[in-house]
């Protein structure tokens, strides 16, 4: 998996949202995210971390395609608990930061 590749996917379909915010607000995540994931050598906890991102990709470029006003999905409670401490506290960070955009 290149994630160099995946992330300028992510990055070109952000380019799609509607509103600017939305935009800056999922760059500078998807950043954060790859630049942190670049000393995991875990290829199990990789290739999660790809298929996560991958599936977040599909599910973007869907929505652009039906031009839909609400973007994103719900978390499902196995995800939720599946989270670490740190994954959580990110999550609580990011949905600060978008509601401060709100």
């Amino acid at each position: 998996m290149d994630g160099v590749r995946l992330l300028r996917r992510i990055l070109r379909e952000h380019r799609r949202l509607p509103t600017p915010e939305m935009r800056r607000l999922g760059d500078k995540y998807v950043v954060k995210e790859f630049r942190d994931h670049r000393g995991v050598s875990d290829v199990g906890q990789l290739a999660r971390f790809f298929a996560g991102w991958e599936a977040y990709l599909a599910d973007i470029q869907s929505q652009c395609v039906r031009r839909t006003s609400r973007f994103g999905a719900n978390l499902t409670d196995e995800v939720v608990d599946a989270m670490n401490d740190d994954q959580r506290q990110r999550l609580v960070d990011l949905r600060l930061s978008a509601a401060k955009n709100d």
